[in-house]
C-alpha cells in the first residue's frame, strides 16, 4: 500500500512550500483534528452514498471474471452478495481521519476485499480465487489512467520533495500508534541500493482482515503494489510484510531499477504460508 499525499488544496499547498521534515511532522497533526478529537464515527455512513457508487464502478468487471472460473449464474450470485456485503460491512470500517488521511482508500479497498471474500469462501471458491479476482479488477482499473500520466506520477514519487514528505507522514504516524491505520518509518537511501524506504510496522488493512477473520486474504492485497509501481517505474522491490507473519513491510524505492516483482514471483510464497 502506497501512501498518496494528494490532500486537499489547502494542505497540499502547505506540505508543497515546507522544507523541513519537522515542520511537515507539525503540519500533519495540525491537519488530523479529528483523529486527535476522536470524531469522525459517521464519517463511513455520511458518505454512504460515494462509497457504495464507488464500490459499482471499480468491481464493474468482477463479474466477467467470475464467469470464466465459475459459471454465469454463481458469478452473478457472488457480485450481488459482494455489494450487500459491503454495505453492511461499511459503517464498521476503521475510521483513520476520512478525507484528511489518504491512506483511507486503502481502508475501503480492504472492504472490497472482505465483500468478495466472504460470499466466494460460502460457494467452496479458495481465498486465492478471491485474491487473484481483486487482483485483475485491480490491473483493469491501472488501465483506465494513460502511460504518460504513470510515468508522471512515478517521478513525483521519486523526487526530493516528495520524499520529505515521506519523512513527514513517518514522523507523525510514529505519534498516533493507538489509530487503526499505518505506523511506518522513513529510511534514507543508502547508496547504490536505493533512493529511500518506507518500513511498515502496522497495516490498517492486516489490522482489518485480522479484526474480520479474514487474515489469509491480507497477502493478497498486498500484492497490487506490483502492478500500479511498474507503471509508474518507480523501482520498488520489498521482501517482508506483516501480512506474511514478518515484524516489517521493508519498501525499498530506486529510480531507473525495474520492478520485477507481482503476482507470478509472489504466490508461491503466499501458498506455502497459508
Amino acid at each position: 500500500m502506497i501512501f498518496d499525499t494528494e490532500l486537499k488544496t489547502t494542505r497540499r499547498s502547505f506540505l508543497q512550500t515546507t522544507c523541513c521534515a519537522s515542520a511537515l511532522c507539525l503540519a500533519w497533526v495540525a491537519g488530523f483534528p479529528s483523529l486527535v478529537t476522536g470524531a469522525g464515527s459517521n464519517y463511513y455512513l455520511e458518505n454512504r452514498e460515494k462509497f457504495l457508487k464507488g464500490f459499482d464502478q471499480k468491481n464493474q468487471g468482477a463479474q466477467k471474471l467470475l464467469a470464466s472460473s465459475t459459471d454465469p449464474k454463481t458469478a452473478a450470485v457472488i457480485r450481488q452478495e459482494a455489494g450487500e456485503a459491503f454495505a453492511s460491512l461499511l459503517p464498521e470500517l476503521p475510521f483513520i481521519g476520512g478525507d484528511r488521511n489518504p491512506m483511507t482508500k486503502w481502508i475501503v479497498l480492504a472492504g472490497h476485499y472482505v465483500a468478495f471474500y466472504r460470499p466466494m469462501k460460502a460457494k467452496g471458491l479458495s481465498t486465492e480465487s478471491c485474491g487473484r479476482l481483486m487482483y485483475d479488477i485491480w490491473v483493469q482499473n491501472l488501465a483506465l489512467k494513460s502511460r504518460e500520466a504513470w510515468l508522471k506520477e512515478g517521478a513525483r514519487r521519486l523526487s526530493p520533495e516528495y520524499m520529505k514528505r515521506m519523512q513527514g507522514w513517518a514522523a507523525w504516524s510514529q505519534t498516533r500508534k493507538d489509530l487503526p491505520g499505518w505506523v511506518v518509518s522513513y529510511v534514507k537511501g543508502a547508496d547504490k541500493d536505493f533512493d529511500y524506504g518506507i518500513d511498515y510496522h502496522q497495516c490498517g488493512a492486516v489490522l482489518y482482515f485480522e479484526k474480520q477473520n479474514a487474515a489469509d486474504l491480507a497477502p493478497y492485497f498486498c500484492l497490487v503494489d506490483w502492478p500500479s509501481n511498474k507503471l509508474m517505474e518507480t523501482g520498488l522491490a520489498r521482501t517482508k510484510t506483516l501480512a506474511m507473519g514478518n515484524k516489517v513491510c521493508n519498501f525499498r524505492f530506486k529510480k531507473g531499477r525495474p520492478v520485477t516483482q507481482d503476482w507470478s514471483t509472489e504466490i508461491a510464497k503466499i501458498t506455502q504460508r497459508f
